[in-house]
């Protein structure tokens, strides 16, 4: 399982600087940029960092538009995580 992060447009929105939000949630520069230069950043989990920052923009996490959740094709069985040793 995966999700989408979709910050960037909630970001542009807000007219705020990268910089004004690093400061701000005391976050690294690069954690900002990753999730507002992109119009979308697929990751395995959805981050404290991430959740702190759609609390910030006043955006809900759990809202597809914000965050969307991405169904692996594979089953189980082909999965190499469960595969056994």
């Amino acid at each position: 399982m995966q999700f989408k992060v979709k910050l960037k447009p909630v970001h542009e929105k807000s007219g705020l600087s990268k910089y004004r939000v690093q400061k701000d949630l005391n976050l690294s520069y690069n954690t900002i940029s990753r999730y507002v230069d992109e119009p979308e950043v697929v990751v395995g989990f959805i981050s404290p960092e991430v959740v702190g920052m759609c609390t910030y923009y006043g955006v809900d996490w759990r809202d597809p538009a914000i965050i969307e959740l991405i169904e692996n094709e594979e089953t189980e069985s082909e999965s190499p995580l469960l595969a056994p040793a």
